[in-house]
């Protein structure tokens, strides 16, 4: 990102969500930047933020062990679909804001 930014100032910091507000509401930053729950929390804290939105894509997979017989594999693939298609993936993401299935 920073090759990418012309006229901004890149400061990364550590700590918790207060540090982040801390730096707002002190003038110090004028933008943070953190995970989407992160931001959900950091905004009910800091009322007068706005979210401006999400930039980055986090994927998740499943894996299996090398050396599985193609059979396997096929399997894998065809259970993950099933999940999928009967809404057990969806379930599992009830209550997680800002994330969508993959089709």
């Amino acid at each position: 990102m920073a090759r990418t930014l012309k006229s901004a100032q890149i400061v990364r910091v550590d700590g918790d969500l207060g540090v982040g507000i801390e730096l707002l509401t002190t003038g110090k930053a004028d933008v943070y930047a953190t995970s989407s729950g992160n931001v959900r929390l950091m905004a009910r804290r800091l009322p007068e933020a706005k979210i401006l939105g999400a930039f980055n894509t986090v994927v998740f997979a499943v894996a299996m062990r090398k050396g599985l017989s193609p059979e396997a594999q096929d399997r894998l693939t065809r259970l993950v679909g099933e999940a999928k298609a009967a809404g057990i993936v969806q379930k599992a993401l009830t209550g997680a804001e800002d994330v969508r299935l993959a089709p």
